[in-house]
């Protein structure tokens, strides 16, 4: 019944606005709970290992699913060096090491870890 008045108001542009907006509203209203489901919160780190010792190599998180913005927080173990710049880490080392990136998009967190080994006979990282 409702759609129905709101059907005819919409039909009805001679009619006057006050008649139509309750059952505007009413119609529009959003359902209790979850507007929607959404995948689960998930990221891989990408990237290559093994690097070359002390050259720089580039390392992103793939997120998907969850919802809202992410963030990204960056740990690495020694002897790494490193900046984080959101889904990006650049950085080098002397010896093998893990990264770690944690991914929240403010409702829920995924993470993940590789381990980076570090060779002489390693290619050169993509640029």
């Amino acid at each position: 019944m409702k759609i129905a008045r709101f059907l005819a108001c919409i039909a009805l542009a001679a009619t006057a606005a006050g008649a139509c907006e309750s059952t505007t509203a009413a119609s529009r209203a959003a359902p209790a709970g979850p507007q929607r489901d959404l995948d689960p919160l998930e990221v891989e780190i990408l990237g290559q290992s093994p690097i070359l010792p002390n050259t720089n190599c580039e390392f992103w998180a793939s997120a998907t699913g969850g919802g809202g913005t992410y963030t990204y927080t960056w740990t690495k173990t020694s002897p790494a060096i490193g900046t984080p710049s959101g889904a990006y880490w650049t950085g080098r080392s002397s010896a093998s090491f893990s990264l770690r990136v944690s991914v929240t998009d403010g409702v829920s967190t995924a993470a993940d870890t590789i381990a980076v080994t570090v060779s002489s006979s390693a290619p050169f990282c993509p640029v």
